[in-house]
């Protein structure tokens, strides 16, 4: 039977170019929004070489072709999927298993011949589960089975396999899972010492005055599901082998206790910060800087990282490239210069750092990079020296910032500190059974 409506996906009724009827022009081809799955996708396309032939599973890793197309190394690689497109540009999203610009399409079990016989260079798999020894489950959301497709052809074959997922699971997510599996058979409580959460990648959309504080603020009331008790303390002591949670308000005892104890930024750790710079990691901060960047408009704007371990690592050089992009918007461009700074060597690449430049590629800033001696840099308005000390027992980069008269935005990565109980988001569970 012929469906004369067939579309060609879930959100196309038809386009030429998934026909392969037409090319469409690199710069024509749709990108990703900034968000957590972007961060994703970019740090797994940085695992690609050139002349690799990668296969893109389904999920947050169809997002590696549309990050390769921004970073314009789509034609020095050879992208597949299993629906049987091969190289060019396979789509995300709703249009997932489809594809633009592609060189062949073969017939599905031939992809499969040539997937089985290991051909493939990189297989990118995304995963719903993933436990401590590396088990994977692909196949079952909750109560929704939806089977395993072809990941053990494609992921017992590949000569290396990267597994992407944004790891969100936490107290507020297992409260919901377990009030969607155990109903009335389960008393949760979760307890926060705040009231709502910001992902962390809305923070650089406040920055750059894409979206305000509000909009990005996720209140818990909003996402609890039945059966789940939002209680707004502050805990301040954990017994586990009593299971016993104490916090400013009381005592509170559970069957089950799972502990979730966040990180909070530790600005005093590095000397001037808290002073003198800026930051982004937190709402507060991603204001303040989205006040200073109008008035920026000649200098350098250097871009941090004050030393390890700091909250996710792709964030300074994220908000280095989005930067570029807000100057360039501006016109001033030419006048600014953006320079990553980092107690490493080097700060994280994106996915064109793996390719030889192209002799038509014009140049870009290279990061300034700091050695294991004193640094000493100076600009209008601004002085700042960083020192780095790279002894057996330590690793840090201190860095004061001392204002003058510019307004030059120094935004840097704080330093986090894990001491108990800052920042903590405890979520017990009464009765039988608990999670958080």
């Amino acid at each position: 039977m012929v469906d004369p409506d067939q579309r060609q996906t879930y959100a196309t009724d038809y386009s030429p170019a998934y026909a392969g009827e037409l090319k469409v022009p690199m710069h024509a081809l749709k990108k990703l929004p900034f968000d957590m799955r972007k961060i994703v996708a970019r740090r797994a396309a940085m695992e690609i070489v050139p002349g690799a032939i990668c296969n893109l599973g389904a999920g947050i890793s169809t997002g590696i072709s549309a990050v390769a197309t921004e970073e314009m190394i789509l034609d020095r690689i050879a992208l597949t999927n299993e629906q049987g497109f091969i190289g060019g540009a396979p789509l995300t999203g709703v249009d997932s298993g489809a594809s633009q610009n592609y060189d062949a399409i073969v017939d599905q079990p031939y992809q499969f011949d040539f997937y089985d016989g290991g051909g493939l260079d990189i297989a990118f798999l995304s995963f719903a589960e993933v436990d401590p020894s590396g088990n994977v489950n692909i196949s079952r959301f909750g109560s929704k089975i939806v089977g395993i497709g072809g990941f053990i052809n494609i992921s017992q074959n590949a000569k290396r396999v990267v597994f992407s997922g944004t790891f969100t699971s936490g107290g507020l997510e297992l409260a919901t899972i377990l009030s969607e599996r155990l109903g009335d058979g389960a008393g949760v409580t979760l307890i926060d010492r705040g009231d709502a959460f910001v992902f962390g990648y809305s923070k650089l959309d406040v920055m750059f005055g894409r979206a305000t504080p509000a909009e990005v603020r996720l209140p818990y009331a909003d996402c609890l599901k039945p059966g789940v008790r939002l209680l707004r303390e502050t805990v301040t002591a954990i017994d586990p082998e009593a299971r016993r949670v104490t916090t400013d308000a009381g005592v509170h005892e559970a069957d089950v206790l799972v502990v979730a104890l966040g990180a909070d930024y530790d600005f005093d750790a590095t000397p001037g910060l808290a002073a003198g710079g800026n930051e982004f990691y937190s709402t507060g901060g991603a204001e303040r800087l989205r006040d200073l960047l109008p008035a920026f408009t000649r200098g350098r704007a250097i871009v941090g990282v004050c030393g390890a371990p700091f909250k996710c690592p792709p964030a300074p050089s994220e908000a280095a490239l989005l930067l570029h992009d807000y100057l360039v918007q501006r016109g001033v461009r030419v006048d600014c210069e953006i320079s990553p700074i980092s107690s490493r060597n080097k700060v994280p690449p994106s996915a064109a750092s793996n390719f030889p430049r192209r002799s038509d590629t014009a140049p870009v800033n290279a990061p300034l990079k700091c050695p294991n001696s004193s640094l000493s840099i100076s600009s209008s308005g601004i002085a700042a020296q960083f020192t780095s000390t790279n002894g057996p027992a330590r690793r840090r980069l201190n860095v004061w910032m001392l204002r003058a008269t510019s307004s030059l935005p120094v935004p840097f990565s704080p330093k986090i500190s894990t001491r108990p109980f800052v920042g903590a988001a405890i979520a017990t569970c009464s009765r039988s059974c608990a999670m958080t």
